[in-house]
């Protein structure tokens, strides 16, 4: 499919059974994005309660089966724009993938919303992290 493309994905996350990795592409005509600036904004759900933390996250995302499905492995954090407050920022790597990790101690339900910043475009995912 030709044009432009984002996509926002959750995973179960590589390192911590408490998390989720949701991992933002970026493309234009099939061809990554790289350098792009994405901005992550965590929220739980109505009745959840908030996670305990959110970082960027770089590195392999696997499936059950351990093959990969992402690799955001030079993706690094970003600053948010300019009067901008409540977003955790990353650059996409050379694949136009960014990612962050969040994770509970006990199961909750967030939405996280991925801003892709040049494109004014939003994706929008709700993840449980936490315990699986």
């Amino acid at each position: 499919m030709g044009g432009p493309r984002w996509t926002l994905t959750a995973y179960p996350s590589q390192t911590d059974a408490d998390g989720s990795i949701l991992v933002a592409r970026e493309s234009f005509d099939g061809l990554p994005i790289a350098g792009a600036e994405v901005c992550f904004n965590v929220m739980p759900e109505p009745g959840a309660s908030p996670p305990d933390s959110e970082h960027v996250y770089s590195g392999q995302v696997t499936d059950g089966a351990g093959a990969v499905v992402a690799d955001t492995t030079g993706s690094t954090p970003a600053p948010a724009p300019s009067g901008v407050s409540g977003y955790l920022c990353a650059s996409t790597n050379s694949s136009g993938e960014a990612a962050i990790e969040v994770t509970a101690d006990s199961p909750t339900a967030v939405d996280v919303v991925a801003w892709f910043v040049d494109a004014g475009a939003f994706r929008d995912v709700v993840a449980t992290v936490g315990p699986h």
